[in-house]
């Protein structure tokens, strides 16, 4: 009980640093190959956030914790958040990883950017 406890604790601290490093852009986050997800890569574990829809109104995500061989060891929703002792998070924090790591690998400013400059300068 004591153990399953700790790694409770261990993935509440993960999602924090996580959101606080992607939004400060210190992670590089790439398309998976899973569509509507996102991953990161380290020396010896990867992260995959995924944006999971049954339909418009049901709408949820996902963090994965993947170890070297490419096996899912891990996987957290915004139940386990406030299971975790996080009652106040209804996968706010995970929506919001997901956001900006889509916004990053998709380069969604730049490419707004390039729009924005090709119709200000006439050119099609």
């Amino acid at each position: 009980m004591e153990e399953s406890r700790a790694t409770e604790q261990k993935m509440i601290e993960l999602v924090d640093r996580l959101l606080r490093n992607t939004k400060a852009g210190k992670l590089k986050w790439q398309e998976a190959v899973k569509r509507d997800s996102y991953v990161v890569h380290f020396p010896d574990v990867s992260l995959r956030i995924a944006r999971n829809s049954r339909n418009v109104s049901s709408v949820s995500f996902t963090l994965e914790l993947i170890n070297q061989e490419g096996t899912e060891i891990e996987t957290l929703s915004r139940y386990d958040l406030g299971d975790f002792g996080d009652p106040e998070d209804d996968g706010a924090k995970l929506r919001e990883i997901y956001d900006v790591a889509r916004r990053q690998a998709l380069d969604i400013d730049g490419t707004i950017d390039k729009a924005i400059e090709y119709l200000g300068s006439g050119l099609q």
